[in-house]
Formats: C-alpha cells, sequence, structure tokens
C-alpha cells in the first residue's frame, strides 16, 4: 500500500491521486482533501467577515514636504490675491481705512501691506488646517465628520496620499472641489457685505455681533462641523481682532 505524505502545502488533484492509490488509500485521501478544502472554506469565510483594517496610522501621517510647501505657497498666493479683495468690501464703506501706503484701485481702498499680510495668513490657518486634520485622521468619529462635508472625501484622499506619491495635474483636478471652494469663498464675501450694510446703517454693535455670530454658526454647522475647525475658529476669533487693532495702529 503506498503512503500518503499529509502535506498541506503540496497537493496533487484528487483524480490523478486516486489513479495511483489502492481503494482504501482513495478514500483516506479523499477525506484528507475534503478536510482540508473544509478548512480553507472557514478561513475564507474568517476572512470575508473580519473588520478591514484602519485606514488610518498610529502616527500623524503629514503629506510629504514637497506637497505641504506647494500648498502653503498656493494658500499665500491666493490669499494675496484673494484677501485684498475681500477686505475690500469693508473699504467700501470706510470701515477699513489705511493711512500707509494706501492704494485706490478701481474703488479698491487698500495698501501695498495687505497682500503680503493676507497671504501670510492665508498660508498660516491653511497649514494649521491641514495639521489639525491630519491628526483628526486617528479617531473614526473624526473620519466620519469630514466625509459628510463637502469636498471631506476629497481632502480625507488629500491627506492618505502615500508620502512618497506624486499628484499629477490631472490628478490634482479630478480632486479639487471647485463647488465647495466656491460655496465656502461665497459665505465668506456675504458675510463681510452682510457685516458692511449693518455698519453703514449705524445698527448698534451688539446687534451686529448677534446677527453675524448666528451667521458664523450657521456657516460652521454647514461647511465644518468639526472639532478641530471650531478650534481654529476661536483661535481666529481671538487673534483676528488683535492683529487688527495691531495692524490698524500701524498702518
Amino acid at each position: 500500500m503506498l503512503l500518503v505524505r499529509r502535506s498541506a502545502s503540496v497537493l496533487q488533484p484528487q483524480h490523478r491521486l486516486a489513479s495511483t492509490l489502492t481503494p482504501a488509500g482513495g478514500q483516506k485521501c479523499s477525506r484528507l482533501l475534503c478536510h482540508i478544502q473544509s478548512e480553507r472554506r472557514d478561513q475564507e469565510a474568517v476572512a470575508a467577515t473580519a473588520e478591514p483594517p484602519s485606514t488610518t496610522s498610529a502616527a500623524v501621517n503629514l503629506p510629504p514636504g514637497g506637497r505641504i510647501s506647494s500648498f502653503v505657497a498656493a494658500t499665500f498666493l491666493a490669499g494675496a490675491i484673494q484677501g485684498p479683495l475681500l477686505d475690500g468690501i469693508h473699504g467700501t464703506v470706510e470701515l477699513n481705512h489705511y493711512d500707509s501706503l494706501p492704494v485706490n484701485v478701481l474703488g479698491l481702498h487698500s495698501s501695498v501691506w495687505i497682500p503680503p499680510l493676507l497671504g501670510a495668513f492665508y498660508a498660516v490657518l491653511g497649514s494649521l488646517h491641514v495639521f489639525t486634520d491630519s491628526v483628526a485622521l486617528q479617531s473614526p468619529t473624526a473620519v466620519n465628520t469630514m466625509k459628510k462635508l463637502p469636498g471631506g472625501t476629497a481632502l480625507i484622499n488629500w491627506l492618505q496620499e502615500p508620502r512618497n506619491a506624486e499628484m499629477t495635474r490631472q490628478t490634482l483636478r479630478e480632486r479639487t472641489t471647485w463647488p465647495a471652494v466656491a460655496l465656502a469663498t461665497g459665505a465668506l464675501a456675504w458675510l463681510l457685505e452682510v457685516s458692511a450694510n449693518l455698519y453703514q446703517n449705524d445698527v448698534p454693535y451688539w446687534q451686529i455681533h448677534a446677527v453675524l455670530a448666528a451667521v458664523t454658526f450657521y456657516n460652521f454647522g454647514t461647511l465644518d462641523g468639526t472639532r478641530q475647525g471650531l478650534a481654529l475658529a476661536g483661535l481666529c476669533a481671538v487673534g483676528s481682532p488683535l492683529s487688527e487693532a495691531a495692524r490698524e495702529g500701524v498702518l
């Protein structure tokens, strides 16, 4: 009688074993193959029902330095161009007035210092957003919250991009959620317009603060809603008036 080596790594097909073994040996081999196949099916079932691995790492996985530097440069440029235009909404009602190197272009009252200052502000705040969002990705609850936001999924994909991956221009265009960008920018412009109109119509300051607070909380719930966003909003609520006061004293 031939001996059958019970090896799970090297097994011949059942029809070949049956042709070379005796009937008794063939029956034993069939039972062995059935047992191995049953174990494999059980392992596959367990693997199918197991929870998928977490998409977050134990450490904060910031995007690589090249993409961070490009991001900082892009946000600085956006702040230097978009910032003075939005700031000009307040300038139309003399809410902002600059004495140092003032400029007046097509009704836009500003200063030559404003583009670099707002560019730096956008770059710092944008970098803080990237860092705090990267930290928040360690929490599944925070990830689920971010996915519900306009452009949230694209942001998560950008933050979780492998560190050695290079995004092509086409990939960047596909992942840029321009409707979300336009919505957020439009909401900010509308908020500045509301505050300018309230100021122009001599509405009491406490009423202006109440209206702006209500609109701000609505914008936060609609466009952000994350803990890190609330923390940065609080930082801006304290830091921005202080910087405005310092800027007005100098400019």
